[in-house]
């Protein structure tokens, strides 16, 4: 099964990072187990601003910086 899920990332400063993630697994609660997985790591970082040690975060292949996220949006994609 496949999931597909858009990630926004607001960064200080006006940059703007738009990614379509695509989530894959054996059942829909795998799938969404991957989804909240990353959904909770980034809401840690949010609330939290402790990187664990690491200025990035990697996302089903897609790396992107800590420092500087304004706002962050997980959605369904609209096609």
């Amino acid at each position: 099964m496949i999931c597909k899920m858009n990630l926004c990332l607001k960064y200080a400063g006006g940059g703007e990072y738009n990614k379509l993630l695509t989530y894959e697994g054996d059942s829909p609660e795998e799938i969404a187990s991957s989804i909240q997985r990353d959904e909770n790591e980034l809401l840690h970082y949010m609330t939290t601003e402790d990187d664990k040690g690491s200025k990035a975060f990697v996302f089903q292949g897609f790396m992107f910086k800590k420092a500087g996220i304004e706002t962050a949006h997980f959605t369904e994609p609209d096609f």
